[in-house]
This record gives structure tokens, sequence and C-alpha cells, in this order.
């Protein structure tokens, strides 16, 4: 119903909780909300000027868009709104909140509006789809609520014409904002919503942590929040391959990121490890772990053990293993690139280039991506050792790659 009002190729492509590409400003996407919005409401558009604009203008979120012209058009229906809240989506939050309130009254429930918000940022967080889940965050959060009629309140909070319905990850940044807000705000929320976790319930807080992690990185104690769910999660799943690997692969990647906590949780997975795949995934993690933290002695030899191990796997099955064996030379290059090492990270990445362009055409879409966090380490390497020519023409190499990986996953890759 919105973007078709703005008739611009693409824009359906664009996730609400990424921001708009540059060509489509803020503006033209206020109008086509705010006009949208209040034909849903059946009330006379008030208008993009209406709209106090998210700050900074341009490269807003579109959510962030979104709520705010919701709130202008509910504003002009006679909803209450609030008037010096400047997030825009903790303003819809706000309004949600109260429609929450009143719907677990009619329902005979006597709860709070800050108990209804801490059972909806419980339920973005465990997860609660069904009677037996619904009632296990209930007890969680609000003991003592009658077990029938609260399981159905929620089970019908929960449909899509309340807009708490969950994306293919959990629930979006409405739901991440309200599980920072809350959590961050009570230890004691965040002890009665980790203890006793399924294997499933874990993992899935092991998600949105991480996701914590990205989305919300600039607001303030979000980072130990995050930790602390993780450190939580961690205790409910052990020692389980899976569920440490996960949480491994999910953390988010800087130049300098350091985590004792995923040294930790990367030697618990080779002492885990079931099968010759899984120690050499979990000796690959273990390394990159170390070199995050600046070990990078063990790191080296945590690396070259990996490497060895998926060469040996490899050498029956080429095809199988390739992509796992160039991540694991690239990160093999990398930390010799950080050790100062200059000739040996370079030979590692030229040889992990090679490698990609081994594969067969049906492998590209897992390949490609490989072949392009390799060509950034070595346009780094090659900016110290090689001809400024040579750092050129991997560089161009390396762009059309990024570009068709952004067109594919630009939350992955918008950033790169």
């Amino acid at each position: 119903m919105l973007w078709p009002l703005l008739e611009r190729d693409g824009a359906t492509q664009t996730p609400l909780d990424l921001a708009l590409a540059p060509g489509l400003p803020d503006r033209a996407v206020l109008e086509a909300a705010t006009a949208a919005f209040a034909e849903c409401l059946g009330v006379e558009n008030p208008g993009a000027s209406a709209v106090r604009t998210p700050e900074p203008v341009g490269g807003t979120r579109v959510i962030d868009l979104h709520a705010a012209a919701a709130l202008a058009v509910l504003g002009a229906a006679g909803v209450q709104v609030p008037a010096t809240e400047l997030n825009p989506v903790r303003g819809l939050l706000e309004v949600a909140a109260s429609s929450w309130t009143r719907s677990a009254r009619e329902a005979g429930l006597e709860l709070t509006v800050d108990e209804v918000k801490d059972v909806v940022a419980a339920v973005c967080l465990l997860g609660a789809d069904d009677a037996a889940s619904v009632r296990d965050v209930l007890r969680r959060v609000v003991p003592g609520v009658p077990g029938r009629a609260g399981a159905q309140w929620l089970l019908d909070l929960q449909r899509p014409v309340t807009g708490l319905e969950a994306n293919a990850v959990g629930h979006g940044r409405v739901g991440d904002v309200l599980i920072a807000d809350r959590f961050g705000r009570s230890v004691a929320l965040v002890g009665s919503c980790t203890w006793g976790l399924s294997r499933k319930a874990a993992l899935r807080v092991v998600h949105v942590a991480r996701r914590l992690e990205i989305e919300l990185s600039e607001t303030p104690g979000v980072g130990a929040l995050a930790a602390e769910l993780l450190r939580r999660a961690g205790d409910s799943y052990g020692d389980d391959p899976r569920a440490l690997r996960t949480a491994f692969l999910l953390k988010p990647r800087g130049v300098m990121d350091v985590s004792t906590d995923d040294v930790d949780r990367a030697e618990r997975a080779v002492a885990a490890a079931r099968d010759a795949a899984g120690r050499a995934e979990a000796l690959t993690d273990l390394g990159v772990a170390l070199r995050d933290d600046a070990r990078l002695a063990e790191s080296l030899d945590a690396l070259e053990a990996a490497v060895a191990a998926w060469r040996r796997l490899a050498a029956n099955d080429l095809d199988r293993y390739r992509t796992a064996l160039v991540g694991a030379i690239n990160a093999l290059g990398v930390a010799h690139w950080r050790a100062g090492m200059t000739k040996d990270a370079l030979a590692a990445q030229l040889e992990a280039v090679e490698l990609t362009r081994t594969a067969e055409e049906r492998d590209t879409g897992w390949i490609e991506a490989e072949l392009a966090r390799v060509l950034m380490s070595l346009t780094v390497v090659l900016n110290d050792t090689g001809p400024p020519q040579e750092e050129d023409a991997r560089f161009m190499e390396l762009l059309p790659i990024l570009r068709n990986l952004v067109q594919r996953d630009p939350r992955q890759w918008g950033s790169s």
C-alpha cells in the first residue's frame, strides 16, 4: 500500500530497518507514509510537514521514518502521542503500550503498563507462538497471572494486525528497542528470562543479543546487556557444538574486535567437536578469536592446525570443502599480517584467491563471498608490500563482486 506511492525502482527492496538509498530522500518516504497511514486510519492526511523528522536527516532507517509518520497521523486521529520523546520508535512503543494494556484489562488481567512492556519485551527475546511458550513467558515475568486468560491475550497480541508479528530472524527494530529499554534497566528481568532455557530458546537469545550488538550499538548500555544475555544463554546450551558455533558466527566483526568470551567459547568448541570437520571449524574459530584478542602466536598455531585439518578434508573432496579451506587460509593470512609477517600473509592470500578460481560455476554463490573477503585482505597487504598498480587491479576486481553482494544482502555487505 505504501511503496507504490513512491514510484521509485527498487524501493520495495529496502529493508525497513536499514537506511534508505542515497537517491531516495527522507521527505519522499514521509509523504508516502503519512498518506498511506492516514488512508488506513480514515483521517485527513496531516502531510510530511506535520512529522517531527528523526535526526539526523538523510540516511535515516526506513522504520524510523515510518514511526515518525505514524505518530503524526495518530496525533491527527486524536490519539495521545508522546510530546517529548525524540526517538520515533520509542514514541510509537509508548502508544502501543497503552493499547496493549487496555487489551490486557479487557481480557481480565490486572497488569500495569510496565508489566505489559516487560511481557512483550520477553516475547521479543524468547519467542512465544504457542500456548506452552506464552505460559512460560508469563510465569517468568508476571507469575500469578491466570494462565488461560493470559495465554490467550498474549497470543492474540501477536497477530499481524497488532504489528508484533516476527520477521525471518525474530522481531525487528521495534522489538529490539523494546528489549534494550526493558532488559537494560532490570537485572531481575534479565535473570528471570534467561534461567533454564531450552536449547532452542537459548539459541534465539544468542541471535537477538548478537543483533543488538550491531543494530543498537550506538545505544548506551546495549553492549553490556548483549554480553550478559550471551553469557546466560551459554550457561543453558553448555558445550553443544552447534550452539557454540552459532554464537561465534553471529559475532559482529571489526578490525580490532577483542573478546575473551569468544576465546573461551572457541576452546570449548574444539574440545566438544565430534568429527573432523567440526574440529576444523572450531580450530578456525579459535584462531580468529585469539587473533582478535591480540594473542597472535597462539592464533597462528591454531590457524595453522585449522588449515592443515581443512587440507586433509579437501584432499578427498575439494568441491565440498573449498570454501572452508579458503576461509581458513585467509584467516591465517590476516593473522600473519597482524604479526608483521607480510610475505607469509601475501602468500596465504594469493593461494586463497587461486583456490577460488578453481571453483565450479555452480558454486559461485558460495565462493563469491569468500573471494570478496580474501581480496579485501589482499588489498590491505598489497598496500604494504606490492606496487600500487597491483593493489589497484585487485581493488577493481573486488568492486563489482562487492556490488553484487550488497545487492543480494545489503545488511551484511552494505558497510564493506
